[in-house]
């Protein structure tokens, strides 16, 4: 099961088309909220990159990547410990110690190389070297796509609770973030990426050729399900290729070299998309340290119509997991399942880009083409909050989802689809009040600020207020809202803020504890 923690604290979405989604609830409780006091400290360092009080992450140096021999007989993936600090140099000197031919080498996520033509003499010295943590076998990683002539609709599904509309609407479109499509390639010069698919910043840890080709497709399809013109989310999204295959599998070493080099190079805010398998322990560690270098990452579930959680980096803390649906609402007849999940997207029969000219179009079927619909949302979300986690969009996408849709969902899995209208509300500030000594303290003002995420145009705010369980009543109409507690004051208060943007209505509510201070406590004289 993954091990994420949605922090407790707020509720979600109301909206023009739906009630407040079956599942969800006003109780703080609730494991898809959002915690608002870890979101406004995220907003402190957006808003002091802003003024120049911080230095926004910058762009490394990609590593070395030497072309593979013209014969290969053996591929391993060996890791570093921790301690290495010249990863560059130890995998020159092991490779050369030992026989074999370093490629690839990896010092942004996990620390290792990979060498081949290993002779099995040498293996077992190779593993005992003290700096060695394991040497595994390089193993090739499947693509999460089928497909068939079918016209697309993937996109009309999501800006609506219930069925299809025969139109699209979305508030955001990705504007200045970074897409990073893990994959075969992308064929440049198709119409659906016009302007947006960088010539630089771009790599391909497979071959020599340029990462914006594609023989096999996937990888242009992807890109367009993530941010093509007409057939992506996010519209408006920059596109980076990361080319680490030329076919429908890649081997292990080329996708964690990807994944390394994204997490060294990508220009922030970024989201990184992987559309294959990723059911080794070195694939797992390379997307958890891409998520703490703040890169949001999503992954396709699988197509085995088995539980996602057999995959290890769909376990990972923090990679936001996406199974597929039909136009229906069912869930996919090959889509996996389970508690690894984070939702749904649609993902049988969805229009996307072809590799067959520069205006041509596909539709496929797979957990590959519903991801990246899913990476296009989170840089929509990356747009209003360029700092957000990869822990915190997918609380938001959970949050925001169209809960209760998703027929034949599978024992465990999260009832939820994704939605391009997102809209949600938090808010931050004290928890806990020591409302001080009658007589002896002043009356304090204590603030808390209501924040928004999606929606559209002017937004109003209504604070509500409980007394130890009582009934609610209006205390502001402001997007902070300020109380001034009398000394001595003992009580549970129960805060509500309901923010609605064009038309659409999201609530946010937090408990305070109030409570007078001891007079030991406060002069530290007790006896």
């Amino acid at each position: 099961m993954k091990t994420t923690n949605l922090a407790p604290i707020l509720l979600s979405l109301l909206s023009t088309t739906a009630c407040l989604a079956p599942d969800a609830s006003d109780d703080a409780s609730d494991p898809r909220a959002i915690d608002g006091d870890e979101l406004a400290e995220t907003e402190a360092i957006e808003d002091a990159i802003a003024r120049g009080l911080l230095e926004a992450p910058g762009i490394h140096d990609a590593r070395e990547l030497p072309a593979l021999p013209a014969q290969v007989t053996t591929r391993y993936v060996v890791r570093l410990r921790d301690g290495v600090t010249d990863v560059i140099g130890e995998a020159n000197r092991l490779s050369k110690k030992h026989g074999g031919v370093r490629r690839h080498v990896f010092g942004s996520t996990i620390k290792g190389f990979t060498v081949v033509n290993l002779s099995e003499a040498k293996l077992a010295e190779l593993r005992a070297d003290p700096n060695v943590i394991s040497v595994e076998p390089d193993v090739r990683i499947k693509a999460a796509f089928a497909s068939q002539a079918n016209p697309g609709w993937g996109l009309d599904r999501m800006d609506q609770a219930n069925g299809l509309n025969l139109a699209y609407q979305s508030y955001r479109e990705g504007t200045g973030v970074h897409i990073y499509v893990v994959d075969s390639g992308i064929r440049g010069d198709h119409a659906e990426f016009s302007g947006r698919l960088t010539s630089t910043n771009n790599v391909n840890t497979y071959d020599t050729s340029s990462p914006n080709t594609d023989s096999d497709g996937h990888g242009t399809a992807v890109a367009s399900y993530a941010a093509g013109a007409t057939t992506g989310t996010a519209r408006k999204a920059t596109i980076h290729s990361v080319k680490i295959t030329n076919g429908d599998w890649a081997w292990e070493s080329d996708l964690i070299a990807g994944v390394d080099w994204v997490t060294a190079n990508a220009q922030k805010p970024a989201v990184l998309n992987l559309s294959y398998d990723g059911s080794t322990d070195a694939i797992a560690s390379a997307l958890q340290a891409a998520i703490q270098k703040r890169i949001v990452v999503v992954k396709a579930a699988g197509n085995e119509h088995e539980s996602a959680c057999t995959d290890e980096s769909n376990e990972v803390a923090g990679v936001i997991v996406v199974g597929a649906t039909d136009n229906a609402d069912n869930r996919s007849s090959f889509s996996d399942y389970g508690p690894c999940l984070s939702l749904f997207a649609p993902g049988v029969g969805v229009r996307g880009a072809s590799i067959a000219g520069p205006n041509s179009f596909m539709s496929g079927n797979g957990t590959s083409f519903s991801a990246p619909y899913v990476a296009g949302i989170a840089a929509m979300m990356l747009e209003q909050r360029p700092l957000l986690t990869s822990h915190q969009v997918e609380a938001f996408l959970a949050q925001t989802a169209w809960a209760g849709k998703v027929q034949d969902w599978a024992a465990n899995s999260p009832n939820l689809l994704a939605n391009v209208r997102f809209f949600s509300a938090s808010q931050s500030g004290p928890t806990d009040i020591y409302s001080g000594l009658p007589g002896i303290d002043d009356p304090t003002s204590y603030t808390w600020t209501a924040s928004t995420l999606g929606g559209w145009g002017a937004q109003t705010y209504k604070w509500e207020r409980s007394i130890n369980g009582g009934p609610y009543s209006v205390v502001g109409t402001a997007s902070t809202l300020t109380l001034t507690i009398q000394p001595g004051t003992k009580q549970v208060m129960s805060l509500r803020v309901t923010v609605t943007s064009d038309g659409r209505t999201a609530i946010a509510n937090k408990v305070v504890d109030i409570k007078p201070e001891e007079v030991c406590v406060k002069y530290n004289v007790c006896y």
